[in-house]
């Protein structure tokens, strides 16, 4: 209709008007001669000020009219922030296979991302984006997808890849890449089964890149934190390495940074 145009013309919202009739500021007896009595207001340069707070700009969703955020809306939203920042972040330029290798997802480097997405316009958080894909895909892990920091490895890699990225927590499929490499060592062509205390560190730097990103071999702190949460009796956690591994504990492990993390 005319006066609905001229209306939208003017700012005003459907729940607008209704509002202003509820409250009878104009003095008006059903909703059409409220519509009407808006549009000669602003017509004659009536003074409309004590029904401003009641408009909207064109284009401007009003507070009593929001806009449903659903699963599809989620997704897109993500998707959208991965295009802009996908040249930005050394995350994504990781894994978008544009910069250095895998070695260099460390934990710092995801937690950047993670933080670039709960800003401003995105505000997204990965287990709110899982859980949207969960819905749209109609998909049920096998476990809950826990606030894990690496998690947000799986979400980038389906959402570019979705055929070939299952949605699965990233700690499952490092323990799947895990038990895969480990079968390859003990074949012929590899160097032979690893001793107890080799083993011993290997599951210990398996489960440290599972929930922290690629373990960093110039780090110090990194054989520290990953070894803590096994053994603290150690006082020197990569003197204990290096008598496990011997000079070749930096290749091993650049090698399963390599092997988990791609």
């Amino acid at each position: 209709m005319e006066i609905d145009a001229q209306l939208s013309a003017a700012g005003w919202s459907v729940a607008a008007i209704d509002s202003v009739h509820a409250d009878c500021a104009c003095g008006v007896n059903n909703r059409c001669d409220t519509r009407r009595g808006i549009v000669d207001m602003v017509a004659t340069g009536t003074d409309i000020k004590p029904f401003e707070k009641r408009r909207r700009p064109v284009g401007v969703l009003d507070a009593e009219e929001p806009e449903a955020i659903t699963p599809r809306r989620t997704i897109e939203s993500f998707e959208q922030f991965l295009e802009k920042h996908r040249d930005r972040l050394l995350a994504l330029q990781i894994l978008y296979n544009q910069s250095a290798g895998p070695g260099a997802l460390t934990y710092e480097v995801i937690r950047e991302l993670r933080d670039t997405l709960a800003q401003a316009p995105y505000h997204l958080a990965p287990e709110v984006v899982w859980q949207a894909y969960a819905a749209l895909e109609k998909t049920t892990p096998r476990t809950p997808p826990a606030k894990v920091l690496t998690n947000l490895i799986t979400l980038v890699r389906h959402t570019v890849d979705p055929e070939h990225q299952p949605l699965a927590p990233f700690p499952e499929l490092v323990e799947a890449r895990y038990q895969q490499w480990l079968d390859q060592q003990s074949n012929e062509t590899g160097p032979g089964p690893f001793t107890d205390a080799q083993r011993h560190w290997l599951d210990i730097i398996k489960n440290y890149i599972a929930l922290n990103g690629a373990f960093s071999t110039e780090d110090p702190e990194a054989y520290r934190d990953a070894w803590e949460g096994v053994d603290s009796r150690q006082a020197n956690a990569l003197a204990v390495a290096h008598k496990a591994f011997g000079d070749d504990l930096k290749p091993i492990i650049e090698e399963l940074n390599t092997v988990l993390v791609a």
